[in-house]
């Protein structure tokens, strides 16, 4: 502790008591209520189709590939990568071979699994909006006439 010059500050434990422990009470608890809500709500991910789930393992093989080349001998790495390239530049491991990327981003609007996940990031916002909104009205309420000063 500096000693000396510095003003000390002191907490009242009346105010410790009946307005920090509440507070401190109810916020851990709604956090607890508002975790079970979300897992109630948030429900099961669906499980990726075997399209989605080939075109994965695809880039993590080739991931793999170029972080561990110097493990193996360079003409293995050599025909690794040239089979992968060319499997990459057909469309073999892409979800749609049909829809081969031409230079544009496909716009998530359009896309169900877009949609879907857009829904599903704003459920869960509003289920941490509506609980703050609720604890700062009931704060507002029950200790609107406490005053701390310095």
């Amino acid at each position: 502790m500096a000693s000396g010059s510095g003003q000390e500050m002191y907490l009242d434990p009346a105010i410790r008591n009946w307005v920090l422990i509440p507070i401190t009470i109810v916020m851990v608890l709604v956090g607890v209520v508002r975790h079970q809500i979300t897992l109630l709500l948030g429900g099961r991910p669906k499980p990726p189709t075997p399209l989605a789930l080939r075109e994965t393992k695809a880039l993590a093989r080739g991931n793999i590939l170029s972080r561990n080349h110097n493990h193996i001998p360079y003409s293995s790495f050599k025909i690794r990568k040239e089979y992968l390239c060319q499997a990459f530049e057909q469309g073999k491991f892409l979800k749609n071979p049909a829809e081969k990327d031409n230079g544009s981003v496909a716009n998530p609007l359009t896309d169900p699994a877009g949609m879907e996940m857009m829904m599903e990031n704003m459920k869960k916002s509003m289920f941490s909006i509506i609980p703050q909104t609720v604890i700062m009205g009931w704060i507002n309420f029950f200790f609107s006439g406490f005053v701390l000063s310095k």
